[in-house]
């Protein structure tokens, strides 16, 4: 029995007074009868709006193995990963049924479902720029069917740089699918903020995101958004933005906290139309585990001014209605 949305069963508590109020003075069979109706749809309602399922015991094991296969992870680790999923697949019962997943700023399926799983190496080739929880966890989520016992274990830092993991989680968790984060160097943890060793755990930060408008006017001024994420400690420094050519256009002292922080920036276009790239980068004065993660692009077409379009009558024409002529309004907009 398993609930997706279970606040909803907070609803039930509801069914008493109804019971309460409704409940015929004199005992009537017909009265009985209609309450026991009401009640029983309004039972079904609630279960439906908080996703009540019934699912068939089964002996049979469905596992996705989840791979974290970002840059912030090395290569020991993921060496170790390997060895881990490689080691529980040989002990598998020859009936249990497992995949492989291995994600970085996308997630990619490195082997679906089946009794037979073979992993020699890693093929896949997520980017590992980035790391997103929230996109594997949702992909491993899909790959599992209702009939068998279920169960997802990511291998992972806990260093996601992108995306909401708690809420899938919880998501997966009320589906009745068993989640185990294993974090390096591979202790097994409930959460995946838990995922932070003393010997790894320390300050990051990122520029996850950057959001410019599709198109500006010349000389207009626009919005910049930037998205930034830290991890485990705050982390002093520069925030920049320069243009391709390398023109610094902003320049402040910032801190980027851990967890996440939407940043708009205001700019002004240049004077001349075309397709302009922005850099925005954080540099660090102080220790940051993974500097890479420090820089993003965003693009905007910049174009000409806007024409303007105005049809009036002539010059000196009579107002109707008045004895004054027209003045000239064409005039007054420049």
């Amino acid at each position: 029995m398993t609930f997706t949305r279970p606040a909803w069963l907070l609803l039930s508590l509801a069914l008493p007074p109804v019971l309460w109020l409704g409940w015929p003075r004199r005992a009537r069979g017909r009265a009985v009868a209609s309450l026991t109706i009401r009640v029983t749809l309004l039972t079904l309602l609630i279960l439906a709006l908080s996703g009540f399922s019934l699912q068939n015991a089964s002996r049979n094991l469905d596992v996705v193995f989840v791979l974290d296969w970002s840059d912030s992870l090395p290569d020991q680790a993921k060496a170790q990963a390997l060895a881990y999923v490689q080691q529980a697949l040989k002990a598998k019962a020859p009936d249990d049924r497992a995949a492989v997943i291995v994600f970085g700023q996308d997630a990619l399926v490195e082997h679906l479902l089946a009794r037979e799983t073979a992993l020699e190496g890693i093929a896949s080739l997520p980017n590992p720029a980035h790391t997103d929880l929230e996109e594997a966890l949702s992909l491993a989520f899909t790959l599992l069917p209702p009939e068998n016992a279920r169960r997802i274990v990511v291998l992972t830092d806990g260093a996601y740089t992108t995306g909401n993991p708690q809420s899938i989680a919880s998501l997966i968790r009320n589906s009745g699918i068993d989640l185990r984060f294993v974090c390096y160097p591979f202790g097994e943890v409930r959460d995946p903020a838990a995922c932070h060793p003393p010997v790894y755990g320390q300050a990051d930060a990122a520029i996850t995101a950057v959001h410019l408008p599709t198109s500006v006017h010349t000389g207009e001024t626009f919005p910049l958004e930037v998205t930034l994420h830290g991890q485990n400690a705050p982390v002093n420094g520069q925030l920049e933005v320069r243009t391709a050519s390398g023109t610094l256009l902003h320049r402040e002292a910032h801190t980027i906290r851990p967890g996440t922080e939407h940043l708009t920036l205001s700019l002004q276009a240049a004077d001349s139309p075309g397709l302009l790239a922005y850099t925005v980068e954080f540099i660090p004065t102080q220790s940051d585990f993974y500097p890479e993660n420090n820089q993003l692009q965003g693009y905007t077409t910049v174009l000409g001014a806007p024409r303007l379009l105005l049809v009036a009558p002539s010059q000196g024409e009579t107002i109707p209605g008045e004895d004054t002529p027209r003045p000239d309004e064409a005039a007054a907009l420049y």
